[in-house]
């Protein structure tokens, strides 16, 4: 048998199990030998055609995320994004790729596939900052970007590259984190040890 996957969009209210038998008079449970509870937490969910049923939290909480608002949309596109870079990049840092992905264009497109990703994601918390308190958050684009035997840090800010920093000393405390010394960011002291984040 395919796999296949499917979406649907409902509409749902948070509803134990007891406020469903109280509202409606029916127990979805009646003929179930185990044990419910009225304090079951759930929801009344109203499909598109006009249909209500009542589902258990945890399964609801699992096949559904809110998207009631435009925030809401842009935070289940990025969560969906983390979810497919959490698996993409291990497997590109452990070298992973080159044993499976031996055609080299097919290569060479996975790690930009992967790069552009990134930024997308750099992208879409820029525009969530903006729109959830932070209405004046700049874009920062860091990427670390290695030529020959160098290693060159490069700095940009709302689509301007401010600078490149040449790294001769740095640490890296995770595969996608370093400290450095750091004079490009005004928040923080000349000199001052930073974390970044590498792209």
């Amino acid at each position: 048998m395919k796999k296949y996957i499917g979406t649907k969009e409902v509409e749902a209210m948070p509803m134990t199990l007891g406020e469903l038998i109280n509202k409606s008079g029916r127990n979805p449970y009646e003929n179930d030998g185990k044990m419910h509870g009225n304090n079951e937490k759930g929801y009344l969910v109203k499909y598109k055609d006009g249909y209500e049923s009542w589902s258990p939290a945890e399964p609801f909480e699992e096949a559904y995320k809110c998207a009631d608002t435009f925030l809401d949309r842009l935070h289940i596109e990025m969560r969906d994004l983390y979810e497919k870079m959490d698996k993409l990049s291990p497997f590109i840092e452990s070298g992973k790729i080159d044993e499976i992905v031996t055609d080299k264009y097919q290569n060479y497109l996975l790690r930009l596939q992967h790069r552009i990703m990134s930024r997308y994601i750099n992208v879409l918390e820029c525009r969530i900052g903006r729109l959830d308190g932070s209405p004046e958050a700049p874009l920062h684009l860091v990427m670390l970007l290695k030529f020959s035997n160098k290693v060159v840090l490069s700095v940009e800010l709302d689509g301007t590259v401010k600078g490149y920093l040449l790294l001769s000393k740095f640490r890296l405390i995770s595969p996608k984190t370093l400290f450095l010394k750091c004079s490009h960011f005004p928040s923080q002291p000349k000199t001052s040890l930073c974390p970044v984040r590498i792209k």
